[in-house]
């Protein structure tokens, strides 16, 4: 993944704008990397939310977001209010491990799986199992393009779920193994902003996204010990807007420090990990007005879900880079026939 090439006022730019440092944020990860120094603050500081210009975080609540949420990781089902098993979700999970299950003994492979949440339901058309409306667009636009493809696809996605509920559902029965599975998309972890982590979470976005990449580390350490050598795209979480803002497509919203934080320590992890990379797909769902940066209701229209044309943008990002991965395999595949099978001759 090359970085786009930035001059020094279009960094300015960058800075002054939250599509420009999300834009951006590839080459600043790269730079901070090679440089093997700290992150010039002229390139890596953004506006606080309290508009004071520091980003950085009371000592006080990072560790208390720390100390109360960092890993061990644990993997749980989703549970109602009352403790007792979510119903709904057992049965989406029960369904996916039937379907899991039948690939397997049919002896049909799934070149590509992308697990998620409520993004990936969507390419179902639904939210929780249920047919939503909003989403019919999502079965109709994969199944016109997964028909191209060379390679077969399957989702597994339920609405509102985190990083814990996925590790789980991973772990017990919606697993990869013996699929034949090549590259893995993950998109999971927005959830854990209003679900699994305290509202202060979001005061403290280095801590939060210390947590969030622990939690998605863990669920790609998962997957690749039931596959070994299976490529795992992470995939960076998508903007949001706030529903309870006066604006709310307005960016930034209370989200996008940590969305901007998580995304670069999932970046830093994959850029030292073997067979992990990470895709960031901002662009599509952010739009430049004269007044700011705001979401692209055309391709988000509820400021959280992809739908209609958003849906072909996210395939548009996602789908190279998976091609790309297969093709690299297939190639290295090649190679180590040919070096264990020398022709007659002798050469290889």
């Amino acid at each position: 993944m090359k970085p786009a090439q930035h001059s020094a006022g279009s960094w300015l730019r960058a800075y002054r704008s939250y599509l420009g440092i999300a834009a951006g944020t590839t080459l600043v990860v790269i730079i901070y990397l090679l440089s093997g120094q700290q992150s010039s603050p002229s390139l890596l500081a953004f506006n606080s939310p309290t508009g004071s210009g520091d980003n950085s975080t009371d000592s006080a609540v990072i560790q208390a977001v720390v100390s109360k949420y960092n890993p061990p990781v644990v993997a749980a089902p989703r549970k109602n209010a009352d403790g007792a098993n979510h119903a709904e979700w057992n049965s989406i999970h029960e369904q996916y491990v039937q379907e899991i299950d039948h690939h397997r003994k049919q002896g049909e492979e799934v070149d590509l799986i992308i697990y998620g949440d409520s993004i990936t339901e969507t390419w179902r058309g639904r939210q929780m199992g249920q047919e939503i409306e909003k989403f019919s667009t999502g079965p109709p636009i994969w199944d016109t393009h997964s028909v191209t493809w060379p390679f077969s696809a399957a989702t597994f996605g339920i609405a509102g779920d985190t990083t814990e509920h996925l590790l789980w559902r991973i772990q017990n029965g919606e697993g990869p193994t013996g699929l034949g599975t090549k590259v893995i998309i993950v998109l999971i972890g927005t959830n854990d902003l209003t679900q699994s982590l305290p509202e202060e979470a979001l005061e403290a976005p280095e801590a939060t996204a210390h947590v969030v990449r622990q939690r998605v580390v863990a669920i790609v350490e998962a997957l690749q010990a039931a596959v070994p050598g299976v490529d795992v795209i992470i995939a960076g979480l998508l903007p949001r807007g706030d529903r309870l803002a006066e604006d709310a497509a307005k960016l930034p919203s209370k989200y996008s420090w940590t969305i901007r934080e998580i995304n670069k320590s999932l970046f830093r992890y994959c850029a030292g990990a073997r067979h992990a990379h990470f895709v960031d797909c901002t662009k599509p769902f952010v739009v430049e007005e004269e007044g700011g940066s705001r979401i692209n209701t055309v391709n988000m229209p509820d400021i959280l879900h992809p739908a209609g044309p958003g849906l072909e943008e996210l395939l548009g990002c996602w789908v190279p880079e998976v091609k790309r991965l297969l093709e690299e395999r297939k190639a290295a595949e090649a190679e180590a026939e040919a070096i264990a099978s020398p022709d007659v001759s002798g050469q290889r």
